[in-house]
């Protein structure tokens, strides 16, 4: 997820469009690194084999304000796109932090401004 702190963060004024390209890129390199990790025993494919991953990710991330971000891509994208894997990747970034922020006392483990 450095790519998207990196993207909004610069300054450059990176697109939502950017940004979302950056997600998939890092559900692609979250897959094939768990892929590798397992050395080609299991490879990720539905979302509920993603999510833990993925819920690690974010929680280990400095990404701050994910529903933020995932509502800035959401609306960059199309009607079609949203039912897409760029759809599909926000949504995940969406149902990860609702996860965290749902299901763990954040100002206990040092997460609550960032989310």
């Amino acid at each position: 997820l450095s790519q998207i702190e990196v993207g909004l963060n610069s300054g450059q004024g990176c697109s939502p469009r950017q940004i979302v390209e950056a997600l998939s890129l890092s559900q692609l390199e979250m897959k094939t690194c768990a892929f590798e990790a397992s050395s080609g025993q299991a490879e990720l494919h539905a979302m509920d084999d993603v999510m833990p991953l993925y819920i690690f990710v974010l929680a280990r991330s400095s990404l701050m304000r994910p529903f933020a971000c995932a509502s800035f891509m959401h609306d960059a994208l199309t009607q079609d796109e949203r039912l897409d894997s760029e759809g599909r990747a926000v949504l995940l970034l969406e149902s990860a932090a609702r996860y965290i922020t749902q299901g763990w006392d954040l100002s206990s483990i040092g997460l609550a401004e960032r989310f």
